[in-house]
Formats: C-alpha cells, sequence, structure tokens
C-alpha cells in the first residue's frame, strides 16, 4: 500500500508540474496571453496507453492441524462354507483447516486497445468547467506464479460515465488539472492462463457474473501539452465476484482485487463557438504583445 500512495504522490506532482497557465514569450519578457475559450463542446478522447496494477488480497483455507482418527470395520476370513467374522481396526488422517491471507501488488499489465469515448464538456469560465460523458474501457490485472511458471490473465471491456470538474486554462490547447469519479458496468468478460513454455487457453463471457455487477471509480489528471492527457484512475471495489459459482466451485472466493489505472490520452474538440472573457480580442492582445 505504501508503493501505491508513493506512486499516486509522485504522478500528482507531475501533473501539478505540466498544468501551468501557457505563456507566451516575446523575444524581452514573458507574458501571459488572453484567449477566447468554447463554452459548450462535445469532444473524443483517444486513451491508448493504459498501464494496469492491482492490489490483490486473497484468504484461503489451509490445514492448520493434523491428527488420525481411527474407524472400526467388520469384515470376513475364509472360505464361503466357512467364513469367520472378524472385527478390525483402520486409521484416516483429518484435517483442521483454518484461514491464511496474502497480500501482493499484480505485475504491470500494458494495454493499447480499445480505451475511448465521446465527451459533453461545458465550460462556466476560463478557469472551470465540468464534463460528463461515455466511454469504453479495456480494464483487468495480470498475475504471475513463479512456483508453476504460469501466467494469469482477466480483464473487461466496460461501458462508463465518468463526471468531473476542470480546473486551470479551459482554451483549445490550455492546461488544466481534472477530478471526478464514475460507475462503471462490465460488458465483457475474459480469462487466459499459460504456463510461459506452451499454449494457452482462454475464455470470454459477455454479461459475465465472474466480475462485480457495477465498478464505482475515481479519477484525477491533467491536460499536459497540446491536448495529451495524463490521468490516474482508481477502483475501490473488487474487481471480481467471489460469489460466482461454477459446478459447485467458487473460483474467486476470499479474492479482493483493486484496480489502479495510468493512461496516457489525447482530446479531440468539436464544434462550439469561442466566447471572449471581458471582451477581449485575443488577436489583438497577441498583436499588442509583438508590438512592444
Amino acid at each position: 500500500m505504501k508503493s501505491y500512495l508513493s506512486f499516486i504522490l509522485c504522478t500528482f506532482s507531475l501533473l501539478c508540474c505540466f498544468s501551468s497557465p501557457a505563456q507566451i514569450d516575446d523575444g524581452r519578457t514573458r507574458k501571459t496571453a488572453k484567449h477566447n475559450y468554447r463554452k459548450f463542446y462535445i469532444g473524443s478522447s483517444f486513451e491508448g496507453a493504459m498501464l494496469s496494477l492491482a492490489d490483490v488480497h486473497h484468504t484461503y483455507l489451509i490445514p492448520e492441524t493434523t491428527y488420525v482418527r481411527t474407524y472400526g470395520i467388520i469384515y470376513f476370513t475364509g472360505l464361503a462354507s466357512n467364513q469367520t467374522a472378524v472385527f478390525g481396526y483402520y486409521q484416516m488422517p483429518e484435517y483442521i483447516y483454518g484461514p491464511k491471507k496474502t497480500d501482493s501488488i499484480s505485475s504491470p499489465r500494458f494495454t493499447l486497445f480499445i480505451n475511448t469515448g465521446i465527451t459533453f464538456n461545458y465550460n462556466l469560465s476560463r478557469h472551470f468547467g465540468l464534463f460528463s460523458g461515455l466511454d469504453l474501457k479495456n480494464i483487468g490485472y495480470l498475475t504471475k506464479n513463479t512456483i508453476s511458471d504460469s501466467i494469469t490473465v482477466r480483464r473487461t471491456y466496460n461501458i462508463g460515465i465518468p463526471l468531473g470538474i476542470k480546473i486551470g486554462n479551459m482554451t483549445d490547447r490550455g492546461h488544466y488539472l481534472f477530478l471526478g469519479g464514475g460507475l462503471d458496468i462490465p460488458v465483457n468478460f475474459k480469462e487466459k492462463s499459460y504456463l510461459v513454455t506452451s499454449q494457452k487457453a482462454e475464455f470470454s463471457e459477455w454479461f459475465s457474473t465472474r466480475t462485480s455487477e457495477f465498478m464505482p471509480y475515481i479519477f484525477v489528471g491533467a491536460s499536459v501539452y497540446r491536448r495529451f492527457t495524463l490521468k490516474l484512475q482508481y477502483y475501490p471495489g473488487n474487481f471480481l465476484n467471489p460469489d460466482f459459482t461454477v459446478k459447485g466451485n467458487t473460483p474467486y472466493a476470499g479474492y479482493n482485487v483493486n484496480l489502479l489505472l495510468l493512461t496516457v490520452g489525447y482530446q479531440f474538440r468539436f464544434g462550439g463557438k469561442h466566447t471572449q472573457e471581458n471582451g477581449q480580442n485575443p488577436t489583438n492582445d497577441l498583436k499588442a504583445i509583438n508590438t512592444k
């Protein structure tokens, strides 16, 4: 957990550094230019590069105590015409099981596709805005078993609805911070496991009950350079459904998996009229700076 907190703090510090207001250099002094902004516009976000980690907690039963129980049995000896009943004993080992808990961080999982969506943006001013939308994400985690030399990947395609705020420079190529939360609904679950030296086995299910029915999340991020974005997203709920049962077995019993995602994306913007702040003309402002 300490590594998670350190990772979050370092990422947030980078976001703050990259999110300083845009400035124009006239060759002698640096002055902040006044730009107009779009009050409402539709955006298309492409979050192609996604790095996933998972905080995996697993509780399972192991034999804590072993003892031997003696059983009595009657059996017969001799020929069929002259059998003798004999009472004998035999012993069987018995076990008392107790819980054991393991905590681990999954191996990094990197994916490029498909992570995209559409956003609806409403800027209340040049420094503050709201947004929501609809997105499609490929999320999951990867674990390695060094004993059996195997790898297991579990992932879902989720349809989600984010809701957040933006603070900073709302111009087309301005830098700003954004944060908020959302709700995902998984629509396709896929699990694959394979030995490193052999072929893999996998299966896929639509609207599977192997995961949670709803996946709430929180996020923080920034527009860092010319509409490129960097976002950190955390799922506080369990990714897996520990009550899932198949053929009398519960393969995910005792599991609690929390996902942490780091994505790099790009924001496309469509439509919307530009609004000038305080009646300023940005073109005249730029000309005035260049002629000084």
